[in-house]
């Protein structure tokens, strides 16, 4: 009989303890959300990210990835599963315009802005060489310069 008291003594302990301890857990829990309401909000809704190594991502409407530099930020597609709109190379890049299946070299630690939607293609970047494009809305080919910021069209033409 005094064995059966002394488990049933010992099972109420613990089982108080058990109860204060989760108590304790949930109001540590309940402050630090109201300490700092605006970060946890602006944590959930950001599309933003600031690497901190570099880091194999894929861009927008891409399942192949591009390595986006440290300490740089990128900003995500909103409603895509962690695709890249925008972030800064790595290292020098062969990636295709938008609306072209021929690619090109972009330069290492400039941004990039990816098209939404189309597969690994770029909006806007900086050449890391000399380039021959075609020019928006016509056949005619034209030079651009080393480190030129370039945006393309739909169609694969500088604009």
């Amino acid at each position: 009989m005094k064995t059966i008291n002394f488990f049933a003594k010992s099972i109420l302990s613990i089982s108080a303890l058990l109860s204060v301890y989760s108590c304790e857990k949930d109001d540590l829990s309940t402050l630090n959300e109201e300490s700092n309401p605006i970060e946890i909000e602006t944590i959930q809704k950001s599309n933003r990210a600031i690497l901190a190594r570099d880091t194999f991502l894929n861009p927008s409407g891409s399942n192949s990835g591009v390595w986006f530099k440290a300490s740089t930020q990128v900003t995500f597609e909103t409603g895509q599963n962690r695709k890249v709109k925008t972030g800064t190379l790595r290292s020098n890049t062969f990636l295709n315009p938008s609306g072209s299946n021929s690619g090109v070299w972009f330069k290492a630690s400039t941004q990039i802005i990816f098209a939404t939607g189309q597969n690994r293609k770029v909006r806007t970047g900086t050449l890391r060489s000399r380039t021959f494009l075609r020019i928006s809305g016509s056949n005619v080919r034209q030079w651009f310069a080393a480190g030129s910021i370039i945006t393309f069209d739909n169609n694969g033409g500088v604009s």
